[in-house]
This record gives C-alpha cells, sequence and structure tokens, in this order.
C-alpha cells in the first residue's frame, strides 16, 4: 500500500479504538534521606517548623533526584546565626555537607575565600553534576560584599552577578543583575544549562531565558538567547513584556528544548515551547472540555526527551455562579459544607434546602470585606429571583478565625421576610461560611468544659426574646439584640425599659426589694451579675470576680433567688459548678462542683465529669435547689447547701425549669418536642401540660396559677393557665429585622451545629444568593500533558474516590514529566473525620496517590512516622528522567501521634518500573491515537525510530507499529 493511503485511515476505526487508562502506580520503597533532627557536621541540626521538634523553621527546603537515585538536598539547620543557616547535601556524602553556608573552602570560585549565602536553585543530572544558583559572601569572617551567582557544582562560576553576558540578541556590555529566589540554574546530560534571570541591558532591566553550553571541565563554549523581555516572539513580530520566573516555572529536556511562560506586548499569555511556539494559551481550549486555559503566566511546567510538555494552571472564569450538587449536596456542618469551585468572583449561589429544617452552608473567601454582600431578597427587575420564602443568612468564620459567629439576618424589613447581610465584621482574604437557612435552625456553639468538654449548646445568636421572669405583677425578659430588658404588667401595661448591654437571657426577680438581677457577657471590666431597681435605676455589681475560674460570672448559664435565706444561686456548665452569694455579692462559696472542694482559681482533683448545671430553680420552702443537667439530659435536685444531690426520672430534653410549690409541681420545657412538660417535685407522675412550638425559657406567675414562656422563632411570650388551657400571645417582639452580629455566649467559640424548632415542612425550597465581594473557596484548575488531561480540581480520582480532588498543586508548587510519560505531581482532597474535615495533603502519580496525609509510611529510617503534610512550593518534588525515582519534601510526626516531635523528610521514592511499551510511542504513558499520529509523522519524516521500527525500514515498518499498537501495553 502507498504511504499516501496511510493518510485516509478510516476515522470510525481511529475514532473507536480508546486510550488505556492511567495505570496503578507501580510498586515502589520509600527511604528518608534526611530528616529533622539529623545533624550535619559544622553546620547545625535539621530545624523543624513544629513546636514539637528542633524548631526554627522548615527543614528540607529544596529536593533534585536523577535517574540512579543520586540526590542534592538544600536543608535549614538550626544556627545562633540565621544569615548562615542552610546546608547543601548530597547523597555520596550523606549529612557530610556538599556546600554550606558560611563554611569556607566549598567553592572554588571567584575565590576560595567566597562562603554560599543561600540556594536560590539546585538541579542534578545524571552525571552526578549540580546547576545552582546562589547568594554568596566574599569571605567567612566579615560576611561583606554580598553577590549571587551561577555554579557549576561549586567549581565552575557559569553566571556571576555583574559580570558580562554575551549573546546573539544581547546588547554589548550586558551585565547579569543578583541572582534570587526567581531565577533558575538548571543542568542537563548533554551538558547544557538553563539560566532564566535578570540582566542590565543598557540601562534595562529586564528578564531573559539563555541555555549555556558547557564543555567537559564546566567551561561555557557557548550561549543561546531563547528569550528576552522586551525581546521578539519567536521570529516575531509580537515582543515579550514579561517572562515568569521560577523553579517551577521553566524547564528544559536534554535536547536544549525549552518551556516557560510569559505574556506578550499583544496580549498572548501562555506557555511557550522554544522551537514550536505556544502550546498553550489563555482563552485557548484546555483539556478539560468545554473549559479554556486561564492565566498561564507563571504555570508550574515541565517537559519531557519526547518534547511532551506538562502544565498546571487555572481555568478561565466562569460565568460567576455556583450551583449547589455541582460537586455535592451543600451540609450543615464544617464537615459537609460545599468547597465552592471556581475562578475570579463569585457572584451567585443557587441551591435548594430539602424542608424548612435543612441548611445549606458553603465555603468562600470575601475577598473585600469592605464592598461584601449577600441577599437572598428578590429583584424581578434585574432577573434575579432570590427566595420565594422567609430565608435566614449567617456568615460564620471558618477554622482560621476561629469559627465563631460574624452576622446574621432573618427579615430585612417588617415586610421583607429574605435576607441581607454585609461584611462588616469580616476580615479581607478569609474564608467564612455562607449559610442559607430559615428561622427554624439556629446555630449553636461549643464552650468546653472543664472537666470532660461536655456541655449545652449555646446559641450564637440570642433569640428576642431572649428569657423572661415573671414575679411581682411584672414580666420582665432581656432583649440582647438592644441591649435592654423590657417589661409589661401582667395586665400588658409597658413599664420602664432597664439598659442592659450585653445582656445574657438570665434573670431573677427579688420582689420585696423591687430589684431585678440579671448577667451580662462582657463589657467594661469582665463578665458580671449586676442588679437595679425595676425602673432601672440604682445599677449594682453584684458578681464581680473575673477570670475562667470558679466563683466568676463568666458564662452563667441559669440564675435563681432563695429570698427567704437572701441568697443568689447562678450555675455555670463550663466549670461545672452552681454557685451562691449573699443578695448583696458577699460570701460567695460553691454549693456544687464537678470536682473535689479547691481554694484554687482552677480547681484541682479528678472531676466527675457529669455535670452541666443550666436553669435554675429554687424551693425556699423545702430546702432545695433544682437544676437541669444538660449532660445526663435530666433534672436534678439538691439541699440548698448542695448535699443530697439527687437525679430525678424526667427532663429529657429540658431546656428550661420552674416550680409552682403550691401544688407541689416542676415545670419544664421540652424545645424539640414542643411541648412543656411537668411532674411532681420529685419526679413522679410525668405528663405533658400543652403542645406548643418551641417552648424555651419558662417562668410562673404562682398568683394567677399562669405558666409564661419564650419563642424565639416567631418571638413572642405566650402564656396559659397551669392546666395548660387559655394559650394566647402575651406579646410579639416583631420580626427579626436587620443585621446583626453574633451576641450569644458562643459567639467567639466554636460553632457546633444547628438545632431544628417545630416540624419540618417536607416541600423543597429553592433558592438564589447574589454576592458581591467575594470569590470562590478553591480554583479551578487542571494538569495536563500535552493535550490530555492528568487531573482536574474536583475529580475523585483512584486512592480518594468518592472524596474529589480540593486543589491540584499550588501556582508555585512543581509538576514533573518523566521520559516515559508519567506526571508527578502534589494536591489535597477533602476527607470528613471524627473531628473535622480534614484537609488532606498527598502525592500523585499520574492518576494514582503515591502517600497522603495521616499515612504510617513504611520504609527505611522512617520508624513509624505518619504523614502530616506535602510542601508545595518550587523545589519540593523532583522526578528523575526514566521516572524510576522521585524525591519529596514532606513533614511527617513521630508515634504515638500525640504531642510528639514532627519531622521534616526528604523523602526517596525507588519505583519498580514496568518495560517500556513500544506502543506509547510519544512516551508519555499511555496508549492512545496520538501514538499513531505521531509515529506516522516522524515515519514520512524519515525518523529512524519510525522509519526503522521492528528493525525492517519502509512500509513493513508502519505494519509492525500497527500491529504492537492493537497489541496494546502490558
Amino acid at each position: 500500500m502507498r504511504r499516501s493511503n496511510f493518510c485516509f485511515m478510516p476515522a470510525v476505526i481511529v475514532l473507536a479504538i480508546a486510550g488505556a487508562a492511567p495505570a496503578d502506580p507501580p510498586p515502589f520503597t520509600v527511604t528518608s534521606a534526611v530528616r529533622s533532627g539529623n545533624i550535619v557536621p559544622g553546620s547545625g541540626q535539621i530545624s523543624s517548623p513544629s513546636a514539637f521538634g528542633p524548631g526554627q523553621g522548615r527543614g528540607v527546603l529544596k529536593v533534585a533526584v536523577n535517574d540512579s537515585g543520586q540526590w542534592i538536598i538544600d536543608v535549614h539547620v538550626v544556627q545562633t546565626d540565621p544569615t548562615l543557616d542552610q546546608a547543601l547535601l548530597r547523597s555520596a556524602t550523606g549529612l557530610s555537607p556538599f556546600i554550606a553556608e558560611g563554611v569556607p573552602g566549598s567553592l572554588l570560585e571567584p575565590t576560595i575565600d567566597h562562603v554560599a549565602n543561600g540556594f536560590h536553585s539546585i538541579s542534578l543530572n545524571n552525571h552526578n553534576n549540580a546547576g545552582l544558583a546562589m547568594g554568596l559572601f566574599e569571605d567567612d569572617f566579615s560576611q561583606s560584599n554580598p553577590s549571587s551567582a551561577a555554579y557549576l557544582n561549586g567549581e565552575r562560576v557559569l553566571a556571576m552577578e555583574g559580570g558580562l553576558v554575551s549573546a546573539a540578541g544581547l546588547a554589548a556590555g550586558t551585565t547579569w543583575e543578583p541572582f534570587a529566589a526567581d531565577s533558575v540554574a538548571r543542568l542537563v546530560d548533554s551538558g547544557r544549562v538553563l539560566i532564566v534571570s535578570t540582566v542590565n541591558e543598557k540601562g534595562t532591566v529586564r528578564r531573559i531565558v539563555l541555555v549555556a553550553q558547557i564543555d567537559g571541565s564546566g567551561n561555557v563554549i557557548s550561549r543561546t538567547l531563547v528569550a528576552k523581555e522586551g525581546g521578539p516572539v519567536g521570529a516575531g513580530p509580537d515582543n515579550w513584556q514579561t517572562i515568569a520566573g521560577g523553579g517551577h516555572a521553566v524547564s528544559m529536556n536534554d535536547a536544549g528544548t525549552v518551556v516557560f511562560s510569559g505574556v506578550t506586548s499583544g496580549g498572548t499569555n501562555g506557555v511557550y515551547k522554544s522551537g514550536t511556539g505556544f502550546v498553550a494559551v489563555q482563552g485557548g481550549p484546555s483539556p478539560v472540555v468545554d473549559r479554556n486555559w486561564g492565566s498561564l503566566s507563571g504555570a508550574p511546567v515541565d517537559i519531557n526527551i519526547n518534547g511532551v510538555v506538562a502544565i498546571r494552571g487555572p481555568l478561565a472564569n466562569g460565568d460567576g455562579v455556583y450551583h449547589e450538587l455541582e460537586i455535592k449536596d451543600a451540609g450543615d456542618g464544617p464537615d459537609t459544607a460545599d468547597r465552592t469551585f471556581g475562578n475570579g468572583p463569585l457572584t451567585m449561589i443557587t441551591g435548594v434546602l430539602d424542608d424548612d429544617h435543612d441548611v445549606d452552608m458553603y465555603r468562600i473567601i470575601i475577598s473585600d470585606a469592605a464592598n461584601f454582600s449577600a441577599t437572598t431578597v428578590p429583584n424581578p427587575g434585574e432577573g434575579f429571583a432570590g427566595a420565594a420564602f422567609d430565608t435566614v443568612l449567617t456568615l460564620i468564620a471558618s477554622q482560621e478565625n476561629g469559627t465563631r459567629g460574624i452576622v446574621q439576618c432573618d427579615d430585612v424589613s417588617a415586610s421583607i421576610p429574605q435576607s441581607t447581610i454585609t461584611g462588616a465584621q469580616a476580615i479581607s482574604g478569609r474564608e467564612y461560611y455562607l449559610c442559607v437557612s430559615t428561622p427554624k435552625a439556629r446555630p449553636v456553639a461549643r464552650v468546653s468544659h472543664f472537666a470532660t468538654n461536655s456541655f449545652p449548646d449555646y446559641d450564637i445568636w440570642f433569640g428576642d426574646p431572649a428569657g423572661l421572669t415573671v414575679s411581682a405583677g411584672l414580666v420582665f425578659w432581656p432583649m440582647p439584640a438592644a441591649g435592654v430588658v423590657h417589661a409589661r404588667t401582667t395586665a400588658g401595661v409597658p413599664q420602664a425599659d432597664i439598659a442592659a448591654s450585653l445582656v445574657s437571657p438570665h434573670l431573677a426577680v427579688d420582689p420585696g426589694a423591687g430589684k431585678l438581677y440579671w448577667a451580662n457577657r462582657g463589657g467594661t471590666g469582665g463578665p458580671k451579675i449586676l442588679r437595679s431597681n425595676f425602673d432601672g435605676s440604682n445599677v449594682e455589681e453584684i458578681v464581680t470576680v473575673q477570670g475562667f475560674g470558679t466563683l466568676t460570672a463568666s458564662g452563667t448559664t441559669g440564675m435563681a433567688l432563695d429570698t427567704v435565706n437572701g441568697k443568689l444561686y447562678w450555675s455555670r456548665s463550663v466549670f461545672g459548678e452552681i454557685n451562691r452569694c449573699n443578695l448583696d455579692g458577699s460570701a460567695a462559696e460553691r454549693v456544687i462542683q464537678d470536682y473535689p472542694p479547691t481554694g484554687a482559681a482552677v480547681p484541682t482533683g479528678a472531676p466527675l465529669g457529669n455535670f452541666a448545671p443550666s436553669s435554675l430553680a429554687i424551693d425556699a420552702a423545702g430546702g432545695k435547689v433544682y437544676w437541669v443537667n444538660a449532660f445526663l439530659d435530666r433534672i436534678e435536685r439538691a439541699n440548698l447547701d448542695g448535699t443530697a444531690r439527687q437525679t430525678l426520672p424526667v427532663g429529657a430534653g429540658a431546656v428550661s425549669i420552674a416550680l409552682h410549690v403550691p401544688t407541689g409541681k416542676i415545670y419544664w420545657s421540652n424545645t424539640a418536642a414542643d411541648k412543656i412538660q411537668r411532674s411532681n417535685l420529685d419526679g413522679s407522675a410525668q405528663e405533658d401540660v400543652l403542645l406548643t412550638p418551641g417552648p424555651a425559657t419558662i417562668s410562673i406567675d404562682s398568683a394567677a396559677a399562669r405558666i409564661y414562656w419564650t419563642n424565639n422563632t416567631s418571638r413572642v411570650i405566650r402564656s396559659a393557665l397551669l392546666t395548660g388551657t387559655g394559650d394566647s400571645v402575651f406579646v410579639s417582639v416583631g420580626p427579626n429585622v436587620g443585621q446583626r452580629i453574633a451576641d450569644g455566649p458562643g459567639s467567639g467559640s466554636a460553632f457546633r451545629a444547628w438545632v431544628r424548632t417545630g416540624s419540618p415542612s417536607g416541600t423543597e425550597l429553592p433558592y438564589q444568593v447574589r454576592i458581591t465581594g467575594a470569590t470562590f473557596r478553591h480554583e479551578n484548575a487542571v494538569i495536563a500533558k500535552g493535550n490530555q488531561k492528568v487531573v482536574a480540581t474536583g475529580d475523585a480520582i483512584p486512592g480518594t474516590s468518592p472524596h474529589r480532588m480540593v486543589t491540584i498543586g499550588s501556582a508555585i508548587a512543581p509538576i514533573q514529566i518523566s521520559d516515559r510519560g508519567d506526571v508527578l505531581w502534589t494536591g489535597t482532597f477533602s476527607q470528613p473525620t471524627s473531628f473535622n474535615n480534614y484537609l488532606f495533603d498527598g502525592l500523585f502519580w499520574n492518576g494514582e496517590r503515591i502517600m497522603v496525609s495521616m499515612d504510617i509510611v513504611p520504609g527505611t529510617n522512617l520508624d513509624g512516622q505518619k504523614l502530616v503534610n506535602v510542601y508545595k512550593t518550587p523545589y519540593s518534588i523532583s522526578q528523575s528522567r526514566n521516572g524510576e525515582f522521585a524525591m519529596v519534601a514532606v513533614n511527617m510526626q513521630d508515634p504515638p501521634y500525640n504531642f510528639t516531635p514532627q519531622r521534616d523528610n526528604a523523602l526517596l521514592i525507588h519505583f519498580t518500573l514496568p518495560a517500556a511499551c513500544p506502543a506509547d510511542y510519544d512516551g508519555n504513558g499511555t496508549r492512545q491515537v496520538n501514538d499513531i499520529f505521531a509515529f506516522l509523522a516522524d515515519w514520512f519524516a524519515g525518523v529512524p525510530a519510525a522509519y526503522q521500527f521492528g528493525g525492517t525500514p519502509g512500509v513493513p515498518a508502519i505494519f509492525a507499529f500497527l500491529t504492537q499498537w492493537f497489541a496494546g501495553c502490558p
């Protein structure tokens, strides 16, 4: 058959042949080459970034490995002089430094007295020669005349700061500017050195890409200018406006083909391959279907001997809309919140609440706090549907901000039930949870219990009315949002407001003295218990002890008065205690505590760990104090002095309690069950009094035989007879209007969960949230080799599935492609754990995991260490050209992994590679249709590898290759 006929192979046949999926990683072994704590003779101990180790910062900075597994590693050592705290190690000499900062004799040029001062770039070829860029001092004593240079090993200066650089395309007299962190000196086997750094050309500082050819002694025998800022792109006419530097952003193969990135004066932003041109540009097609590349200037790149280019780059900005279920259903906790993926501004989120109990949480970045806003208010004129139901928008800080409440909005106004929030309390550049819910769900916080971390849940936003107490014909209720306590007579006549800044829900009344007691959450002088006359006059501070220890008002969870004996009681779940004092605050003492008695501010001894008291009630005549124990989910009582503690067989779900002593009854609200219940004072004869949505705080008007209760969802106080009849609204405080900052005791503490009120509607509730001043939490990015996708953000790859990749490398993390076509890269995926939505770092090979966080990595010199994270900085990973070896800089932790040393390690990975596959003609690691086209192109060009394939030149070579191709790869 004639050669030309091969150009018309039926498309049906070609397109029907699928390429092989990426294979599992081959078997491999791991060795820790060096790690934190190792002693580098003459330099010091390799440091660790953890407090549980040598300290002084990251220990393993840069790594490089070649085809025989030889390596060089840049380490940071603990030194009293922070300017001389690095050493370059090599496998041939182990921990004895190859070149150490500040140590004379390591360098032969420019003089024997010069000493190294920082390593900017490292590389190692298969002749075990190193290409380096480093800073210099003229001598080790004065550390004078700092300069810099590119080196072959420490023996030959290839380029010197201030030295002349001559090459076609550069003006005479051009000199090297200082070599810096983004300078590159990469040495390959053919004796070529890629140097990317800045020069001064006729007074203009510009970055250049230059290839220097050296002889066997390291002498530069020629220089070829590949590109320069301000110079032509290839043959022109466009010019380079900027060229990216950095070890991750440039590469060269043994044939001298260079790949780098930049922006041209004509606006082209892309990755450029010498001799070919741009191989990927912003706005051009990416390997992700229907998605174009974003900005590629500075993108991590690599190139193998076959000229296949690997790129890690962002995808182009989308329409700014994020759809729930694009990755997964948005959950209602930090471990299940939807991580928004995209590029550019985040302008809208769309989703559906399953019902009015559902909550959707989204991780976002507030990029501009001053202009941030989120709203569900419909705007038909602008085509914005918003939400057709009563929404609540809540902004909660993520862990980096303390996981605390920020702002919340229920209704924009009395007539608009949708929500709008702003970033007035936020910080630009930080992560937050944007939460969509209805008023039936409210966020609660975790406040650590002294002994057990067990406690009741605390509202981050107190509802209005937040509590109540009834006595002397008056009803009092706190309004934390307004910082006042309102009052009315039981007949409904309004009374004077009492100013009570930072008021908590807990009130108590002394009717005989005409005094109201309340607790605040801070302010001047810290948390206190105060009292005033009923009209707000004569405010006195009663409990003023400060600190987190016992007998303070911090974290008050209940309050009651024993006016017969002149005592104020208050409870604190956080320390497991009930305290009392005289009504004027004197003679404070602990009545019941969760630990042995002690005079120390912080108790000592073995706590019982089962005491988290909240709502209090006093039966002075019976000599008893009652409380809700949120830990046991029961009501308990004891004598007034704390003795004879007793758990009653009632109180499951109790939130607030009140006594009606004349009838010998205790009442409690069961918010979750939508009911108020009662029993005898000893817990017998439990019964339901009435069913009512979401009852919260309760109080009893004994004289009128009526019970009052709050409902935070509907923002009302209701009352009924103690028999449960005559239920009516006593007062409504109106809609929850406007934005509120967090005001509950959990406002600065860890967000825990959402508590639901009432029964769910069962109806789906679609919504749109329009957003300004925010970006997506995670960048959409892809790693490509040639025009094939290796992995993209959001992929669930083998070894991590069903969990999806959250990040793919980083803007500065290297990617490495071997001559076989295997791609080594780093990334993170999100996986819920028992304590958090943990981000797992990992090292990956093609589409498979090599190792990830929490792995206990077996191998030599590892001693059971567990992987903590993989570094993602230039030179943090390296892969040999043949793909047999890889090296990675990681942080690991010693067993048993709790408060044990964390150590940086340089891990050497040795793969047992399968034999090369002849069908993989382009050497990219997979058998695909592109291999046929690559083979035919070389066959027509007469390339011996193709034209003589199988040992027989000419047309038979084509049949031999196709036979091999259809047979596939092992």
